[in-house]
């Protein structure tokens, strides 16, 4: 099956059957009968201009359509630099009941910083008619103690359904950052948090050695029910912007949800427009320095 794509991920039939990665030429190099993680992971183990002595690199990685279903046991997916990982939008990726970890990772290590990547489109959720929402969809982790970070990085058109977390951003290594990434038009559903930040070592607000610094978040829509604690959460780092940002129905069904919190130790959170910093009183919850609001309601 030759693609235009470096690598093609796919299903015997979009139900049922083994689970295939070829490359471009039709070649396969990875198949479970049962299991999608190891096939992709293949497809995005794979090196830069498929030399490996060039390091990470897999290119154009395309996932096609069909129900991609883990099993027990599943440990998530490592995206690497220099990938653009596209999911066609009919691309059904589904976690097991009550997993707790990741679907996608960007994770900072000693010696390589996540660059230059992207991940596009497709459909992520847990399987089973009663979500347990533990899990996280989209993770950046910046791990490490060299500052290697995590930068200049796109995530867009997926949608995501009932996850503990649609977008964690983390900074848990002690020199680490993420930096100048771009987070576009993500549809997340039924989420406790569509979108959080933590940063663990010591960070004061202004800080730019380390933290979450620069990163866009544009035109996210997500839609609220009862389970959600707060829309965007722990907003923390310098000069991080949202632009038409919006949760709806924030306190539909939870008079306590929040729509965001913005932490001490953000500087220059810039909110433009969409619905983030309206509601009622305590909805919106502002101790950053600096903060900016225009036309944000």
């Amino acid at each position: 099956m030759p693609s235009t794509a470096n690598y093609l991920v796919y299903r015997d039939y979009p139900n049922w059957g083994a689970y295939h990665a070829v490359n471009a030429s039709g070649h396969e190099i990875a198949a479970n009968p049962h299991d999608p993680q190891p096939v992709i992971q293949a497809a995005l183990n794979q090196a830069f201009w498929n030399d490996p002595s060039s390091g990470p690199g897999a290119g154009y990685v395309f996932v096609q359509s069909g129900n991609y279903v883990f099993q027990a046991g599943f440990s998530g997916l490592d995206v690497l630099p220099y990938t653009r990982l596209v999911l066609d939008p009919t691309a059904r990726l589904a976690v097991p009941t009550g997993y707790g970890g990741f679907v996608f990772r960007m994770r900072s290590r000693d010696g390589m910083t996540i660059a230059h990547s992207c991940i596009d489109g497709g459909q992520l959720t847990e399987q089973g008619s009663s979500p347990q929402r533990q899990w996280t969809a989209l993770l950046l982790d910046a791990a490490t103690s060299t500052s290697a970070g995590i930068m200049f990085n796109r995530l867009q058109n997926t949608i995501i359904f009932n996850a503990a977390i649609g977008l964690r951003l983390h900074v848990s290594g002690q020199l680490d950052f993420i930096n100048a990434n771009r987070f576009e038009f993500l549809r997340m559903w039924h989420c406790r948090r569509f979108v959080s930040f933590q940063i663990d070592p010591p960070y004061q607000a202004g800080q730019q050695n380390l933290g979450i610094i620069g990163n866009t978040f544009e035109e996210l829509e997500c839609q609220s029910d009862g389970n959600l604690a707060v829309g965007i959460d722990g907003i923390s780092g310098a000069y991080n912007s949202f632009f038409d940002v919006r949760i709806w129905d924030v306190r539909n069904q939870n008079p306590n949800a929040l729509s965001a919190v913005i932490t001490p130790q953000a500087d220059h959170t810039r909110i433009f427009g969409g619905f983030l910093a309206g509601g009622p009183p305590g909805q919106f919850v502002d101790k950053g320095v600096a903060t900016q609001l225009v036309a944000a309601t």
